[in-house]
């Protein structure tokens, strides 16, 4: 445990780290439109609630929004993931 403690304070202490708490995803979003944009998040994900999807997708005003019932946070090993976001990928090139 001491060893996950000491690699948490030095990632901690680098200035990726400060860049990344400072990141505020639904400036990002906002800034992002009005190119299309996917937000993908699974209903069950303990790392990062459904509400915070929603406010991105809020805060772009037009993405497609897909919530995977039952997936975790881990989207890129469901293949329901997968085939929402190729699909949503062909669409968006045939525009």
């Amino acid at each position: 445990m001491s060893e996950v403690r000491s690699e948490l304070r030095y990632l901690a202490s680098h200035e990726w780290a400060r860049a990344f708490r400072r990141f505020r995803p639904e400036v990002a979003a906002q800034r992002f439109a009005p190119r299309p944009m996917i937000v993908l998040h699974g209903d069950d994900d303990e790392s990062v609630p459904v509400s915070d999807a929603r406010r991105i997708a809020t805060a772009h005003g037009s993405p497609e929004m897909s919530v995977l019932r039952g997936a975790g946070h881990r989207l890129r090993h469901d293949p329901r993931a997968v085939a929402v976001l190729l699909g949503w990928l062909e669409r968006v090139r045939d525009e």
